[in-house]
């Protein structure tokens, strides 16, 4: 979540009164967390909601996807939030010229600090997702598909040799090593692809939802895993912590056991994944959105965690 588009709260009540029925507006302010779209909290006489503006990352062609995959999670009675529907029965309208939707407001709170517990919740919760999403038949590419991340670094290398030297020889020499590896007959199927603490609440040591699916694609199920390991179970500095790693993939095996060819691909799945938003981080870096409102987060994070993992070529490494 962030904020990319300033909507002033006038221009937003007379937007509530067009194209919704939830009484007035009782608080409206923006939300700095994340990087992907614009967010504002919402609540009126009838409620707590969160504003979305899809920004210049989420294709618009596909929110009809993110929304039927979010509305078969609801049916399968996994926690996320649902988009309300505006007096013309539609997720979608307009504002400030983009795309935008009123989604429920989740209980509970995400943490930057999670504890081993929640941790093994978080791995219970993906797992649980995969199980819940196993039923949907719409498919869409990994736009930060092995190949898209190739032709990012292709495009960015200059800026990234400017910015920080050295990288790019790194980043091209993790390229070449993992388009080397077979990753034919892992179990696929629809998975969110972005489960960073930000978009998990808890109560407690229990998660109550999971939010922000707008990297939802077909890939391989344990990517997913690979994407919640690589920064669950690491701090900023690359340190990787043990507990932290081990008892997310307890929490996921309570639900579904992974298979052996799973586990030799975690590995470098872990890389791929923090390969993936180190490039992500680059690109907002050198190519940033006008008018962000938030914090911007450093690639440094991931170029630590990608050393790290580096270091261990088995999941026999990290136990």
């Amino acid at each position: 979540m962030a904020v990319y588009t300033d909507v002033d709260q006038e221009t937003f009540q007379g937007f509530l009164a067009e194209w919704y029925d939830l009484g007035k507006l009782v608080e409206f302010s923006g939300i700095s967390e994340g990087i992907q779209n614009t967010n504002y909290f919402v609540k009126t006489e009838k409620g707590k909601f969160i504003l979305t503006l899809f920004e210049r990352r989420t294709p618009e062609k596909d929110l009809p996807y993110f929304f039927d995959f979010i509305n078969h999670l609801t049916k399968e009675k996994f926690p996320c939030p649902v988009p309300i529907k505006t007096n013309q029965r539609t997720p979608l309208t307009t504002l400030a010229g983009k795309s935008a939707a009123l989604l429920t407001f989740l209980p509970g709170r995400s943490t930057q600090n999670p504890t081993p517990s929640q941790c093994f919740a978080v791995g219970r919760m993906i797992a649980e997702l995969h199980s819940a999403g196993s039923g949907f038949k719409r498919s869409r590419e990994n736009l930060f598909s092995p190949k898209a991340v190739e032709t990012m670094f292709k495009k960015m290398r200059p800026g990234i040799a400017r910015t920080w030297p050295g990288w790019e020889k790194e980043i091209e020499a993790e390229l070449v090593l993992q388009a080397a590896y077979p990753f034919k007959g892992l179990p696929f199927g629809t998975i969110h692809a972005d489960i960073f603490p930000e978009n998990v609440f808890f109560e407690g040591d229990e998660v109550t939802g999971l939010i922000d699916f707008y990297f939802t694609c077909s890939d391989i199920l344990i990517f997913d895993l690979a994407i919640a390991l690589s920064c669950w179970g690491f701090s900023g500095d690359g340190r990787f912590k043990n507990e932290h790693f081990q008892k997310m993939l307890e929490g996921y095996e309570t639900t579904r056991s992974l298979e052996k060819t799973e586990r030799n691909a975690l590995p470098i799945l872990l890389r791929r994944s923090a390969l993936s938003f180190l490039m992500t981080r680059i690109e907002y870096v050198l190519y940033p959105p006008p008018n962000i409102l938030g914090v911007q987060k450093d690639p440094k994070e991931f170029m630590n965690i990608l050393a790290k993992l580096q270091l261990k070529r088995h999941i026999e490494d990290y136990l």
